[in-house]
């Protein structure tokens, strides 16, 4: 699927692909962080300064680090936020079960996340942002409109294995920068959406990469839809949603979800 991305974004960039230039491979997250990133409180404004000040250097191994840090996490409810150059994770380690249809857990995602920052952020490798950008729109509205399910994931797998190509030394789209653009740019936009959500007291279950989980009832869902409508507006995201009645996990990235109509969600 990589060298199929590959030769799909080659061919829509015609002669624009001699535009490229060199990647750019040491760098601060102050050069790519969005300007319309912004918080409310102190945790998250100190967390955001941080970060802005990390330096991205290639290891040995060519992969990118941040220079003499790990990361950093913030304190929220009864486990800490944990940020770095990957995606945003947080989750409590308990399962939870709910007998009565006025408590659940929803779930929220953005619909492909990181090629719709690709596309709303204008990000590419080095010298062709905007028409690498411009293709992956292209490419968005193709998945959008395909009449199959099968065209659907055909398109979805070519986004996503395009933008984890950006990080391989062996494609002809190499560039840290930007994909350090879209993981960090999606965990500090995610952290825009946790912050608004906490100061409305809500309590979640997850936080994770494109997406959440908060504990709600239908008293709530009106105010936690105000909130999240204003923060997809902002962004241009299209959200989908489950809602499960019972949550079995280990931690984000390993859980088994009932939703209220008895099919599965699982992940690791």
């Amino acid at each position: 699927t990589g060298r199929l991305s590959d030769d799909v974004i080659q061919y829509l960039l015609g002669n624009d692909i001699d535009k490229k230039q060199p990647p750019i491979t040491d760098f601060l997250i102050s050069d790519i962080a969005s300007s319309k990133i912004e918080y409310q409180t102190a945790p998250f404004k100190e967390a955001f300064d941080k970060i802005k000040n990390w330096q991205i250097i290639k290891d040995e191994k060519g992969t990118s680090k941040i220079k003499d840090s790990s990361g950093l996490n913030i304190k929220l409810g009864r486990g800490l936020i944990k940020i770095g150059l990957g995606g945003v994770h947080y989750n409590t380690t308990e399962s939870f079960v709910f007998d009565d249809k006025d408590n659940y857990i929803l779930d929220i995602d953005v619909k492909g996340f990181y090629p719709t920052l690709v596309k709303n952020l204008i990000l590419g490798p080095e010298g062709i942002e905007k028409e690498y950008s411009e293709v992956f729109k292209q490419v968005l509205k193709l998945r959008d409109n395909a009449k199959t399910k099968g065209e659907n994931q055909l398109f979805k797998l070519v986004l996503n294995a395009a933008t984890g190509k950006l990080k391989s030394e062996f494609s002809k789209f190499y560039s840290p920068k930007c994909n350090t653009s879209i993981t960090v740019n999606g965990q500090l936009i995610i952290l825009e959406l946790v912050e608004a959500l906490h100061l409305a007291k809500f309590v979640f279950v997850q936080v994770n990469t494109d997406g959440l989980s908060v504990f709600m009832t239908d008293k709530r869902r009106k105010e936690f839809d105000k909130i999240t409508t204003k923060w997809k507006t902002k962004w241009d995201f299209i959200l989908s949603e489950s809602i499960y009645h019972k949550l079995i996990q280990r931690d984000v990235n390993n859980y088994i979800g009932i939703k209220t109509d008895g099919s599965l969600k699982q992940t690791g």
